[in-house]
This record gives structure tokens, sequence and C-alpha cells, in this order.
């Protein structure tokens, strides 16, 4: 029994890989590829959809883009669509991944290039005007931290996967978190800061942080609201987190 769920699941994954694969137009994408480098031909090599040489994510499908004459190699990322996740939204999100990266090819962060994008149904895509006017911070929805690469001096050295970061206030991005937390407390409606939330604060500031030792010691509200609500919390339950 184990064994027939272990062939239908593999047999399900190939085909929704067959299903994206399908999806990208190969002659146009080559001929788009070609025409930004150089005019060299190449040609879309779609991977398995499992193994060591697939290169199927959780939210992208990937292919490779080999330029014949001087095998360089580039990838092409599809969004993996599903009900909860509309058009439009997916949509948005290859715009700001593509402005994002073109934006920090300006800085000195190593990430990958970007070369180029398409939305769906959308034969003219719009042109994207970037602008950095002041510091800003970046959080990933997913916030294991594993989105950045650091080095010794815990420099940014490297951004690996931004489709769900995004960019939030200081209280957001540097303020109480899991790690601080005692969600018994959360869950039985006394939410406030900890005695971690405090040592962590007074530890920040006797090396002279004092800017993150303030944001740890404000308040947790954002901590609060983002483990804190339920799906469908009627309002008035709602109302007791703030």
């Amino acid at each position: 029994m184990h064994d027939d769920k272990m062939t239908y699941s593999k047999t399900k994954y190939n085909l929704k890989c067959k299903i994206l694969a399908r999806k990208v137009n190969d002659k146009a994408v080559s001929k788009r590829a070609s025409a930004l480098n150089g005019g060299i031909k190449c040609e879309i090599e779609h991977p398995p959809a499992l193994g060591r040489e697939s290169l199927m994510g959780c939210g992208k499908y990937q292919a490779r883009i080999c330029f014949t004459d001087n095998g360089s190699v580039r990838l092409i990322r599809v969004p993996r669509m599903n009900s909860s996740i509309p058009q439009s939204l997916a949509n948005y999100l290859v715009r700001s991944e593509y402005a994002t990266l073109k934006f920090l090819e300006t800085t000195q962060v190593p990430t990958p290039r970007a070369f180029d994008y398409g939305i769906s149904d959308d034969t003219k895509p719009a042109e994207i005007s970037l602008e950095a006017t002041e510091q800003f911070y970046l959080k990933h929805l997913d916030d294991k931290g594993d989105h950045l690469m650091v080095d010794d001096e815990l420099n940014t050295i490297g951004i690996i996967y931004l489709q769900t970061a995004r960019v939030v206030p200081a209280g957001e991005a540097f303020g109480p978190s899991l790690a601080t937390a005692e969600m018994d407390g959360i869950y039985n409606g006394r939410s406030s800061l900890t005695v971690h939330d405090l040592a962590l604060a007074r530890f920040l500031e006797a090396k002279g942080a004092t800017s993150l030792a303030g944001i740890m010691s404000r308040d947790e509200k954002v901590r609060r609201f983002f483990f804190g609500l339920e799906v469908d919390l009627f309002w008035e339950e709602t109302l007791s987190l703030i």
C-alpha cells in the first residue's frame, strides 16, 4: 500500500511538472534570450521533475536556457500556481522579484542577475522605475533567516531567494521574535514583553546597539498579531490582542 501511494505521488508530481513545462513557449523564450545575449543561439532544457537534476522548487518551476556557442546557462522561472494564489498576485510577485534583483545590481550585494521578465497574457510588460531614497529593511515571509548569506562579521554577502521577501518597518524587522516569545501567554490572552525580550534588549544596550535595544523593548504587537491571530477570529477576540 505504501509503495502504491509513493508511485501515485510521483506520477502526480511528474504530471504537474509536465503541465508547467507546457506553459513555457520554448520558441518565444529562445528568441528573446538570444536577442538579449548578442544573438547567440540557445535551447530550452526542461529538467526532470524528480531526482538530483530537478530544478522544481516549492513556488517555482525552473528550466535551463542553454546557449550553444559559449556554453553559458541561464534560468527561466515560472510560478507554480494553485487555487490559493490568484493570477494577479503571481504577476505582482514576478514584477516585484525582477525589480528587486535589478535594484540589487546597483549595490555591492551579490545576487543573481535578472535579464528579463514576462507576465501572463501581457505582450508589453510595463517598465519599472527604481529609486532608493532611504534605508529599508527586508524580511522574509517564511522567517527562518536562510534567505540571507552573511560573512563572519555579519555583513550581508548574498540574498538567495526574494520571492516572498518584503520591505517592513524597523519595528517589524528587529522587534521581539519567536526566539524570545512565551507562546502560552499569547494563546491565553496574556501578551506582553517577556523576560527574554528584556534580557536581549539589555544585552544589545550593553553592546552599544542602542537603537536595536529600543526597538526590542518597545512592544511586541507585530509578534502578537502575526502569531496570535487565528483564521476566522471573531472581531471581539481580535480586539483583545490590541
